[in-house]
């Protein structure tokens, strides 16, 4: 049922906000990476982890004025994060949260005319949750590992705006344009949902 919600919202989303003028477009294929951090309260106690998580998905720009552009992208993530917590007693759990999600962020792209500078891209990302999990670890006293879990993780809203700024070059190889690019996003609502990291 959440597929088909999502599908359908970012089926009108294009729609919607895709202009009629705008036949003449460049579409791309798009990979990368992604690296998150959890919020933890007395984070005294805890060690954050960063874990890599990936994406990949299709983008497209098109001109709407001289050296400014319209970009829009559909991307399937996998997100996670991680954090340890030790106790005063030197005890040990890990706990992993993944998200499986479709962004579909829309931005503003300026591409200036110098080559040699990066172009900029600011705008909303929306996120789509599809799945989300909790992954638990006893790691126990000195590493000593205990059990280990696996729960589905409730309570995470099906749709997350955040706000996105991007820095990137392109970069030609004869008729292939390669598009190194680095994407910061801070959330705008709330993914928070209450669970114990231990």
């Amino acid at each position: 049922m959440k597929i088909k919600f999502c599908v359908l919202l970012l089926g009108f989303l294009f729609i919607v906000f895709f202009p009629a003028s705008a036949f003449a477009i460049k579409l791309g294929v798009k990979t990368g990476v992604n690296f998150s951090y959890p919020r933890v309260n007395n984070s005294r106690n805890y060690e954050r982890n960063y874990p890599v998580g990936y994406q990949f998905g299709l983008f497209t720009d098109f001109q709407i004025k001289n050296k400014l552009y319209i970009n829009m992208e559909l991307n399937w993530n996998k997100i996670l994060q991680q954090a340890k917590y030790t106790t005063p007693q030197d005890y040990s759990t890990e706990t992993t949260i993944i998200y499986y999600a479709i962004d579909f962020p829309m931005q503003i792209k300026f591409i200036p005319a110098q080559k040699i500078f990066p172009y900029l891209s600011l705008g909303p990302s929306f996120r789509f949750s599809i799945k989300s999990l909790k992954k638990w670890k006893d790691l126990g006293y000195a590493g000593r590992r205990g059990p280990e879990s696996e729960s589905t993780l409730s309570g995470i809203p099906l749709l997350d705006i955040s706000g996105a700024i991007s820095l990137g070059k392109n970069v030609s190889f004869n008729s292939l344009i390669i598009i190194p690019e680095i994407t910061f996003l801070k959330g705008i609502t709330s993914i928070t949902t209450k669970f114990s990291w231990i």
